[in-house]
C-alpha cells in the first residue's frame, strides 16, 4: 500500500505502465486541475473533464491559448477519452492505494473543499441536462484562466489562486445538490450564463452585463473578477489565426521607487493611518467586487507610524500608497450607504406639478371624469384616484389595489403595512409596522410598560381625498380599486407615458412611490417615522424599530405637516392658491369605530417602561442601597453595599448613554475622558474592539463614576485579609471597573442575566429596554432623529458619523443633548450614591 504523498505518482506510472495514450502530459494535465497529492477520486474527476476539454478544443475557446497549451490540449483530449473507454479507469487506479472517499455519502469530499476548490468543483457534474452545457462552458473558462494565471505564478512568483477560488466555489455549489440552499440560489446564474462556445473576454462581457438579483449579482462578479484579473495580469492578445499568434504584452518599467522624505503629505496622513475602515467580513464582499488584496489589507489593519520603513519601497506599497488606498475604500463605503438609489428614484417639484395638473384636466368636471380616455375599462377619475393614491401613500401599485373602504360604524383589524379608507373622518388607517420578536414578554412585565396600539391614523391629502370620495361615493365597503392590476397598468402608463412626452418628464409608478417616504425623512430625519406613516419598513428602520415607540399625535401631525409643506409647493409651482391645510391631531384625539385614538399613545417598540415604573425602579435601588450602608457590623455588610452600588452604577449609565446590555459594561475606566465627558463604548462589538462607538455622558453620570472609582480603593484596601489575590487585581485594574461580588468575597462579572435577576421583583422587564426608554424620553424632548442614530449606534458601516469624511464634531453631539439628558436624569430621581466613599 502506497501513502498519500505517493498517490499521484503512483497514479502517472500506473498511466505509462497501462501504456495510455497522452500519458507523457498527463502531469501537465494534473497540474493543470490542480489536482492534490493524493489524487482522491481522480477516475471521477477525468470522466467530467473529457467533455469540458472536448469544449475547449472548439475553435472559438481554443483561440484564448496558445500554441504550447493547444498541443498539450490535444494529448490531454485523448488520454481523457481512453479514461473514460470501457474500464480503463479501473485498470489504472486499480494497485493504487484506497482514497478513502465514500462516494455514496452526502459530502463525499467534505475536508478537502477549501485547499483545492477547483479540483473538488471538477467532481461535481450538473444533475439537469438542460443546465450541463452552460455548466461546462464556465468550467471550460475557468479552467483556461487557470492556465493564463500559473504561466504567471511560474514566471513571477505570484500567488493566483485567490482570484479563482470564489469562482470555483461557485461553479461547484451550482452543481452540487447537497447544498439544497446554495445549490437553489445558483440556479438563476446559471441559466443566464452563455451557452454557445464564445472567446473569453465575449464571455466576461456577456456575464458581467447579466442584471441579477443581488444574491446571484455576489456570485457573477466573482467569476468576472476571476477571468478580468486573469485578463489584465496577462497583457492584450492580438490573434489572426490558428497558426499566426502574436502575444502583445505590456512594456516592463521600472517600479517607481519611494522616497520617505519627499512626500510631505505623509505627515499629515499619519494622522488617520490609525483609523478603521472595515471589517473582515465587508473586506470579503470587497474581494468579490474586484479589490486588490493590498487595499483590503490598508482597509482593515493598521499602518504604524513608527515602524522602520525601507526607503527602496515600490511607490505602489509605500505606507502614503496603502493611506490612500484605505481613503478610496471609506470613501466608496460612505457613498455606497448614501441611500443614493432610493433618492434618485424620486420626483422633483415640478413633475409632481405636471401631473396634478394632468389630474386636474381629466377631472375637473363629471363628465370627463367619466370618460375612458387612456383605457376602454378605467374611467378617468379611477385611473386620477389611483395614481394619486401611490403617490399620496407612498405604496407601490400592488399594495394600492388592496386598499379597502370601510364604513364608519365598522371595527377595523389591520395586518402591518395594511391600510383602509374612513369616509366620514377622512382619515387613513394603518396596520402599524412591528419589530419581528423572538420571545415573549412574561405577564408581570405587562404593568411596568407602555400599551401600544396596532393601529393608527393619518390624515389624507386633500387632493386625494375630493377624488376618493367621488369615487366611492355610491359603495358601502370593499376593495377602493376593484379592476384587475393589468387594466391600471395599461391605463397608467398611458397617462404618464402622455405627462413625460409632453413635459420631458420620467415619471413612472415606482418612482412616484417612492417619493413620499424621502419626504416624510426629510422633515423628521427619522427612517422610522417614516416607515410608519408610509407603511412601507424602511432598510435603515429596521432595528431602531425595535427601540422607537412614537405617540400617534406625532406621526399624525407629521404627516399633516409634510403633506401641506409638500401641497403648497405644488401649488406655488402651478401659480395657484392653496385651497385649505390639513389640520393637526385635536388634543381630545379622534374617535374611530367606538373607540378613541388617544394623542399620547403609542406604536412600535413593545418593551418601553413606563416613567412611572423606571422612577419606581430607581427609588428602590437607592433605597436597597442605603439599607445596605446602615448595616456595617453584618457580615455580608461590603457584599450587598458593593453590589448594589454596582447594580446602580449599571443601570444609571444603561440609562443616560444606550449602553446595550452586555457583559461588564464600562470594562475600563481609561475608557472615559472627564474633561469632555466622552467615553468609548464597546457594546456591539468583539474582543479587538473593532466596532466601538463615541458618546457622551452628563456630568451626573461623570460623578457617579468617579464615586464608585473612589469606593473601588476603599474596598481594595478592606478585601486584602479577605482575598488578597481580588485586591490586587482590582489595584492593577486586571478586572473590569464594575464588577459584582460573591458571598464568600470572590469577584463575578456583570451580566445581564444577572443584573435582571436583581432588578426582576421590582423592575421585571427586559434590562435592554434602557434604549427604548433613553430613545423616545430624548424624541419626545424634541432631539431629531438623525442624532439619536448617532446616539444610539444605529448606522451602517462607512456611515460612522465621527469618520474623517464626516462633518459632524462630537462637540455638535454634546451640544444637543446637553441638558436634555440631566432634565431626564433630574426627573426620573437619579442622585449620587458613594458606598464607602460616603464615609470615606
Amino acid at each position: 500500500m502506497t501513502s498519500d504523498t505517493t498517490r499521484k505518482q503512483d497514479f502517472l506510472l500506473a498511466l505509462k505502465r497501462c501504456a495510455a495514450p497522452g500519458s507523457e502530459q498527463a502531469a501537465a494535465l494534473l497540474e493543470l486541475i490542480q489536482a492534490p497529492p493524493a489524487c482522491f477520486a481522480i477516475e471521477h474527476v477525468l470522466r467530467n473533464l473529457h467533455p469540458i476539454l472536448v469544449l475547449m478544443s472548439t475553435p472559438l475557446l481554443a483561440s484564448d491559448i496558445d500554441d504550447a497549451f493547444a498541443d498539450a490540449l490535444t494529448l490531454w483530449l485523448e488520454l481523457a477519452t481512453w479514461i473514460c473507454a470501457e474500464d480503463n479507469a479501473q485498470r489504472v487506479v486499480a494497485d493504487l492505494a484506497s482514497d478513502g472517499i465514500d462516494h455514496q455519502a452526502r459530502r463525499p469530499l467534505h475536508g478537502h473543499l477549501d485547499e483545492w476548490p477547483g479540483y473538488c468543483a471538477l467532481y461535481y457534474a450538473h444533475p439537469n441536462p438542460e443546465l450541463i452545457p452552460r455548466h461546462r462552458h464556465l468550467a471550460a473558462q475557468l479552467l483556461i484562466c487557470q492556465a493564463e494565471l500559473r504561466s504567471i505564478d511560474d514566471r513571477d512568483d505570484l500567488n493566483y489562486r485567490s482570484a479563482l477560488s470564489s469562482a470555483w466555489r461557485v461553479l461547484r455549489l451550482s452543481a452540487d445538490p447537497s447544498t439544497k440552499k446554495s445549490f437553489s440560489a445558483r440556479q438563476a446564474l446559471l441559466h443566464a450564463l452563455p451557452v454557445a462556445p464564445i472567446t473569453a473576454a465575449e464571455y466576461l462581457a456577456s456575464v458581467g452585463s447579466l442584471d441579477l438579483p443581488y444574491e446571484n449579482a455576489v456570485h457573477r462578479q466573482s467569476i468576472c473578477v476571476a477571468l478580468r484579473y486573469a485578463a489584465q495580469r496577462t497583457g492584450a492578445r492580438r490573434r489572426t489565426s490558428r497558426s499566426e499568434r502574436t502575444l502583445v504584452r505590456q512594456i516592463e518599467v521600472p517600479p517607481k521607487r519611494w522616497a520617505p522624505n519627499a512626500v510631505d503629505e505623509l505627515a499629515f496622513s499619519k494622522s488617520e493611518s490609525r483609523s478603521y475602515t472595515v471589517d473582515k467580513k465587508r473586506a470579503a464582499t470587497l474581494e468579490q467586487e474586484g479589490a486588490a488584496v493590498d487595499e483590503l489589507q490598508a482597509g482593515y489593519t493598521l499602518v504604524q507610524p513608527a515602524d522602520p520603513w525601507p526607503a527602496d519601497l515600490p511607490i505602489d506599497r509605500s505606507p502614503l500608497a496603502q493611506v490612500r488606498r484605505a481613503r478610496g475604500i471609506q470613501h466608496g463605503m460612505a457613498m455606497r450607504n448614501q441611500h443614493l438609489p432610493g433618492r434618485w428614484s424620486g420626483v422633483t417639484v415640478f413633475e409632481l406639478a405636471m401631473l396634478h395638473n394632468a389630474i386636474f384636466k381629466i377631472t375637473d368636471t363629471p363628465d370627463r371624469a367619466q370618460k375612458h380616455t387612456y383605457s376602454n375599462t378605467t374611467s378617468n377619475l379611477e385611473l386620477a384616484a389611483l395614481v394619486v393614491c401611490v403617490y399620496w401613500t407612498g405604496q407601490p401599485i400592488d399594495e394600492v389595489l388592496r386598499f379597502k373602504f370601510e364604513p364608519p360604524q365598522a371595527s377595523v383589524s389591520l395586518a402591518p403595512g395594511q391600510r383602509c379608507y374612513c369616509s366620514r373622518s377622512g382619515l387613513w388607517l394603518i396596520g402599524a409596522l412591528v419589530p419581528e420578536y423572538r420571545a415573549a414578554l412574561p405577564l408581570r412585565s405587562q404593568h411596568h410598560l407602555t400599551n401600544r396600539t396596532n393601529v393608527l391614523a393619518t390624515p389624507v391629502a386633500p387632493i386625494l381625498q375630493s377624488l376618493l370620495c367621488q369615487l366611492c361615493a355610491n359603495r358601502s365597503s370593499g376593495k377602493i380599486f376593484q379592476k384587475s392590476a393589468e387594466a391600471y397598468m395599461a391605463a397608467s402608463t398611458a397617462f404618464l407615458a402622455e405627462i413625460n412626452k409632453k413635459f420631458g418628464t420620467r415619471m413612472t409608478l415606482h418612482r412616484l412611490s417612492r417619493d413620499l417616504q424621502q419626504r416624510i425623512f426629510d422633515e423628521s430625519r427619522d427612517w422610522v417615522y417614516a416607515s410608519l406613516i408610509t407603511g412601507s419598513p424602511h432598510p435603515a428602520a429596521e432595528v431602531p424599530l425595535y427601540y422607537a415607540a412614537p405617540r400617534l399625535r406625532d406621526l399624525y401631525n407629521l404627516s399633516a405637516l409634510t403633506t401641506n409643506h409638500l401641497t403648497a409647493s405644488i401649488f406655488q409651482e402651478l401659480n395657484q392658491e392653496v385651497s385649505g391645510n390639513l389640520q393637526l391631531m385635536p388634543r381630545s384625539g379622534i374617535a374611530l369605530f367606538g373607540h378613541q385614538l388617544s394623542p399620547g399613545d403609542r406604536t412600535g417598540c413593545r418593551t418601553l417602561p413606563l416613567e412611572t415604573a423606571v422612577k419606581r425602579m430607581i427609588s428602590e435601588q437607592q433605597r436597597l442601597h442605603s439599607a445596605a450602608a446602615r448595616r456595617p457590623g453584618q457580615r455580608s455588610y461590603l457584599t450587598q453595599l458593593h453590589n448594589s452600588l454596582t447594580v446602580y452604577t449599571a443601570i444609571m449609565i444603561a440609562f443616560c448613554s444606550g449602553y446595550r446590555a452586555v457583559r461588564d459594561p464600562v470594562s475600563r475606566l481609561s475608557d472615559v475622558d472627564f474633561t469632555t465627558g466622552f467615553t468609548v463604548i464597546s457594546d456591539k462589538d468583539s474582543v479587538d474592539n473593532f466596532h466601538t462607538r463615541l458618546v457622551w455622558l452628563p456630568d451626573l453620570a461623570l460623578r457617579q463614576l468617579q464615586a464608585y472609582q473612589r469606593h473601588r480603593e476603599l474596598l481594595c484596601q478592606r478585601l486584602r485579609l479577605i482575598n488578597s489575590d481580588l485586591a490586587a487585581s482590582i489595584q492593577s485594574d486586571a478586572i473590569p471597573f464594575l464588577f459584582l461580588l460573591t458571598a464568600d468575597g470572590r469577584m463575578l462579572n456583570v451580566r445581564p442575566l444577572e443584573l435582571q435577576k436583581r432588578l426582576e421583583d421590582v423592575f421585571p422587564v427586559p434590562v435592554n429596554s434602557g434604549r427604548a426608554y433613553l430613545r423616545d424620553r430624548l424624541h419626545d424632548l424634541h432631539v431629531d432623529g438623525e442624532t439619536l442614530r448617532w446616539f444610539m449606534g444605529h448606522w451602517d458601516i462607512g456611515q460612522h458619523p465621527f469618520s474623517p469624511r464626516s462633518s459632524l464634531s462630537p462637540q455638535d453631539l454634546k451640544k444637543q443633548l446637553n441638558g436634555k439628558l440631566d432634565a431626564i436624569m433630574s426627573t426620573d430621581g437619579w442622585t449620587v450614591l458613594r458606598g464607602l466613599a460616603h464615609h470615606g
